[in-house]
């Protein structure tokens, strides 16, 4: 049987997630044309443990978990394989699979004109209509139908003002008390640098190769945040968590999922929605709202649309699930037969702090009293 990738090239190199797992696969029908080549670099890497030549077309970690999703796979592959015989013009985009990572303002970069192009799993904006202008590509070999539009944008980025969308970017949390020890290992520039300042550095490795190009901000004494591009993110992971192995740090990058259409809903009765949502922006943690859990994998989630019911992965190594909670009522029920006894607070059901003062509040207004409609919240 012939096995064919996402995009194309075969994966070759060390697995990110196994330490001496070297992989070797997916040759889309380029197996025995590759092999020689192929064997002679896979050879060297194993030995010296980096490859001799810049091998990032195929390195196995450009790829993401989001891509081993079978449903993924099973409407992307027949495209990529039938790209293989087709005329291969610069800039092509992918058309099937698509809308597996948005960013929360997508709507509104679509309703400016966007025409979208897919990095990583996710849909950026290549450009933006003129108008009249169908959103569209034209492929060929010379300019193509979007040079205009590019150069409108260009303009405007250099003589006026550009907004720029990084919620594609990777963003990963590095704390503990060898965070900036670890990271001064790891990084090119010095980053012992006032709270707050961001500094622009490359990793490099043993032999002055750069690995990666990035920024690097000090949040706190021992908290850095690192934010590198989309197509690099499972590369730079892999290469930060290794730099970080013999050092008391630990290296995250979370994702929060709600079906409500804000983080925190109730939060908007005791006026802290909006502090609690900057607060998670600040820590770069991505929001994601209106969506479900679908389903877990191993290295993966699947989200779902509480509109549309669209989805869409997002990679994993670890899920938290926050749902219903079990109220704390043992007490309640051994007393309950004994002494005329009400449940509230977390007893009746667990919830945020505002909701337990607001449960005995309510309580001390309706005791003694025939209630006919409970005491509505009031924000006081």
């Amino acid at each position: 049987p012939e096995a064919f990738t996402p995009d194309g090239v075969y994966y070759l190199g060390m697995a990110p997630e196994v330490d001496g797992c070297f992989v070797a696969a997916g040759f889309n029908s380029v197996g025995l044309q590759s092999a020689g080549g192929v064997g002679w670099v896979l050879a060297d890497w194993i030995a010296d443990r980096h490859a001799p030549m810049d091998l990032s077309a195929v390195d196995i970690r450009r790829a993401f978990p989001f891509q081993g999703n079978s449903e993924y796979l099973k409407e992307r592959i027949p495209e990529s394989l039938g790209l293989l015989y087709a005329m291969h013009w610069p800039f092509r985009q992918y058309e099937s699979a698509r809308n597996q990572r948005l960013s929360p303002i997508h709507d509104r970069i679509d309703t400016a004109g966007a025409t979208f192009g897919e990095v990583a799993g996710w849909e950026r904006p290549n450009w933006f209509a003129l108008d009249g202008q169908e959103r569209v590509y034209e492929y060929s070999y010379g300019k193509q139908n979007w040079f205009e539009a590019s150069g409108v944008e260009c303009d405007a980025v250099r003589n006026a003002v550009g907004f720029f969308d990084e919620t594609c970017f990777v963003k990963l949390r590095v704390q503990g008390p060898d965070a900036l020890t670890a990271l001064n290992e790891i990084c090119a520039n010095e980053v012992d640098v006032p709270l707050g300042k961001a500094v622009y550095t490359q990793w490099c490795n043993d032999r002055g190769g750069i690995e990666a190009d990035l920024t690097v901000t000090r949040l706190a004494e021992d908290e850095y945040f690192v934010v590198t591009a989309a197509v690099s993110g499972t590369r730079d992971a892999a290469w930060l968590r290794e730099g970080c192995r013999d050092f008391r740090v630990t290296v995250t990058d979370v994702t929060l999922v709600t079906p409500a259409n804000e983080v925190s809903t109730w939060t908007t009765h005791t006026e802290e929605q909006h502090r609690i949502a900057q607060r998670l922006l600040s820590l770069g943690i991505v929001i994601e709202t209106g969506r479900t859990l679908a389903s877990v994998a191993e290295d993966s989630v699947t989200t779902e649309c509480v509109f549309t019911g669209d989805t869409r992965g997002i990679d994993a190594s670890n899920v938290v699930i926050a749902t219903s909670r079990k109220p704390q009522d043992d007490l309640f029920y051994e007393l309950v037969d004994e002494i005329n006894i009400t449940r509230i607070g977390d007893c009746l059901a667990p919830g945020t702090i505002a909701t337990s003062v607001y449960s005995g509040h309510r309580y001390a207004r309706e005791l003694d009293t025939e209630v006919l409609v409970p005491v509505p919240f009031i924000r006081e």
